[in-house]
C-alpha cells in the first residue's frame, strides 16, 4: 500500500456491486466522509488526520441492532473512535520518538539477457521446425532490436539490467510526538503535537504528516459537564503513477518492472533515461516506455489541510436519566495535482498535460439523547434511549486541465 492511502474495510462483507462497502467511521462522536477524494494517482484516508497515539479505544460495530441508530449508512459496519482525554491528577508531559525502515517486496528471480534470448529462439524453432536453427536464430535477434549477425562473443557481453533494483528501495519512517495532560476535579486538559515522514518502498513516493489534538473538559456544576475536542492537521504525500487497474497500469513501476525485457537500458552513458521519445529509441519488448523515468518525471501529489472538533453537553437530570448534545465539524481542503512530462512517450504529443483540483469538504453533524436507565431488585434493568440527528455535509470542488508546456521546468498552470 501506498503511505497514507485510502484503507479498505470489510466488517460485514460485501454486500454491493456497484456502491459503497466501507463502514462508517465515527471519532469522537463525529460521522467523518470516507470518500476517496485524491484523484487517479492518489489515494487519500478518512482517517489520516489521526495521530495513532492520540487513540484510546476502536469499538466495531457489526450487528443490525448496534448500529441501528446510525441508519442506513451503517449498512456495512461502524467503527468507533474514540480519543485520549485528560485526568485529573499532576501535569504528565510524554515524548515518543521512533524510526524504522520499509523493506520492499522480495525481488522476482528473472532470466539474464542470454537466457531469454536463449528461450526465444528455443520458442522460434519449436514452432518453426522447418527453418535452420541460424536463421531462426537471426530471426529471434532481429525481432529483439540485435544484429543479426551477432558474434557469440557479443551475445556473451550484452548487459543484463536489474529493473527491480532501480524502482525499489529501503524506506525511512519517522515519528515524533509530544503530549501534555493533567487537570483537577473540575477541569481536564490533553493536547498533543505529532510529525510523521514516511518514505515508501517504491521511488518517488511518501507521506508526511503534521497534526495537533487539544481536548477540554470541564465541570459546571455536578449536574453538567462540557467536552470540548479539536484536531488540526496538515497532510501533504507524492504518489504512484499508475496502479494494477485501467490504462495506466503498464506505467506502475511495481507491476511493469519484472515484465520489462533485461536487455534494455535505464540509463544512457550521459545518466539520461534511456528510451524517451527525444532520443528515437524504443525500448524492446510489450512493455516500452522507460518505468524509472515515468517514476522520475511525474508529478503526483496531494495536501490535504484538515479540521475536526466537537462540543458535547452532559447533563444529569436525575441519577436515571442523562441527557447529551453534541456537535461536530469535519472540515477539509484538499488540493491535487498531477502533471505529465513531456519528455515522456504518454505526455509527448501533447507537449506535456496538467490536472490540478481543489475539493472542499463540509460535514456538520449535531446529535441530542436522552438516556433512562434504572436497575429493579438488582437482578433486572431497563434502559431506554431516545435520540436525534442532524446531519449535513457540503461538497464543491474545482478541477481544470491544461497542455502545451514550453519546457517540463514550466510546469504550473500560469506557465
Amino acid at each position: 500500500g501506498v503511505p497514507g492511502g485510502a484503507v479498505s474495510v470489510r466488517i460485514r462483507g460485501t454486500g454491493s456491486i456497484t456502491a459503497g462497502n466501507e463502514p462508517l467511521y465515527i471519532v469522537d462522536g463525529i460521522q467523518l466522509n470516507n470518500r476517496n477524494d485524491g484523484g487517479a494517482t492518489v489515494s487519500t484516508n478518512p482517517l489520516a488526520f489521526l495521530n495513532p497515539d492520540d487513540i484510546a479505544s476502536i469499538d466495531v460495530l457489526k450487528d443490525a441492532a448496534s448500529a441501528a441508530i446510525y441508519g442506513s449508512q451503517a449498512a456495512n459496519g461502524v467503527v468507533l473512535i474514540t480519543t485520549k482525554k485528560g485526568k485529573a491528577g499532576r501535569t504528565k508531559v510524554t515524548l515518543n520518538y521512533f524510526r524504522g525502515i520499509v523493506e520492499p517486496v522480495p525481488s522476482l528471480k528473472l532470466m539474464n539477457s542470454q537466457d531469454f534470448i536463449n528461450a526465444r529462439i528455443t520458442a522460434l524453432q519449436t514452432t518453426n521446425p522447418t527453418l535452420a536453427p541460424a536463421t531462426v536464430r537471426g530471426n529471434a535477434l532481429v525481432g529483439l532490436g540485435f544484429n543479426r549477425d551477432l558474434s557469440d562473443a557479443d551475445f556473451a557481453a550484452i548487459p543484463t539490467y536489474d529493473w527491480q533494483r532501480e524502482v525499489y528501495k529501503t524506506g525511512i519512517a519517522s515519528n515524533y510526538e509530544a503530549s501534555i495532560q493533567g487537570g483537577n476535579d473540575r477541569t481536564s486538559f490533553y493536547t498533543s503535537f505529532s510529525y510523521n515522514k514516511q518514505d515508501a518502498s517504491l521511488i518517488n513516493i511518501d507521506f508526511n504528516r503534521i497534526a495537533g489534538r487539544l481536548s477540554i473538559d470541564h465541570k459546571i456544576t455536578d449536574k453538567i459537564k462540557i467536552e470540548t475536542g479539536l484536531n488540526l492537521s496538515q497532510i501533504s504525500q507524492k504518489g504512484p503513477y499508475g496502479d494494477a487497474r485501467g490504462s495506466t497500469a503498464f506505467s506502475a513501476p511495481q507491476y511493469s518492472a519484472p515484465l520489462i525485457l533485461p536487455f534494455n537500458r535505464i540509463y544512457n552513458d550521459d545518466g539520461t533515461f534511456y528510451g524517451l521519445p527525444s532520443s528515437g529509441i524504443t525500448m524492446a519488448g510489450d512493455i516500452s516506455g522507460n518505468v524509472v523515468a515515468a517514476s522520475e518525471l511525474i508529478k503526483s501529489e496531494n495536501s490535504v489541510n484538515q479540521l475536526v472538533g466537537n462540543i458535547g453537553l452532559t447533563y444529569s437530570i436525575n441519577k436515571n436519566l442523562i441527557f447529551k448534545a453534541l456537535g461536530g465539524l469535519d472540515y477539509r481542503l484538499l488540493y491535487t495535482s498531477f502533471f505529465g512530462d513531456p519528455r515522456l512517450p504518454d505526455y509527448n504529443a501533447l507537449r506535456g498535460t496538467l490536472t490540478e483540483g481543489n475539493v472542499n469538504n463540509l460535514n456538520f453533524t449535531t446529535n441530542t439523547t436522552l438516556n433512562y436507565f434504572k436497575t429493579i431488585a438488582k437482578s433486572h434493568s431497563i434502559k431506554v434511549l431516545v435520540g436525534a440527528e442532524y446531519r449535513s455535509e457540503v461538497n464543491t470542488g474545482t478541477n481544470f486541465n491544461a497542455a502545451g508546456f514550453p519546457t517540463p521546468e514550466l510546469n504550473t498552470a500560469n506557465a
